[in-house]
């Protein structure tokens, strides 16, 4: 006997892929709308500024 091959959708995997590339391009546009600095410079500078404080705070 013949098996007849079923009709598939997109499969579980494949959702999850269009999923995730949804997802990249939506944190993508939020980033380019709140001009976020991809260097990472600030983060560098907000990250040593918070190192500081905590280092003054433990020696008082």
């Amino acid at each position: 006997m013949d098996k007849k091959p079923k009709a598939r959708g997109i499969t579980r995997k494949e959702k999850q892929k269009i999923e995730d590339m949804e997802q990249s391009s939506r944190f993508l546009n939020t980033a380019r709308e709140l001009k976020v600095d991809e260097s990472g410079n600030l983060f560098e500078i907000a990250m040593k500024l918070i190192i500081d404080k905590s280092k003054l705070a433990k020696k008082k």
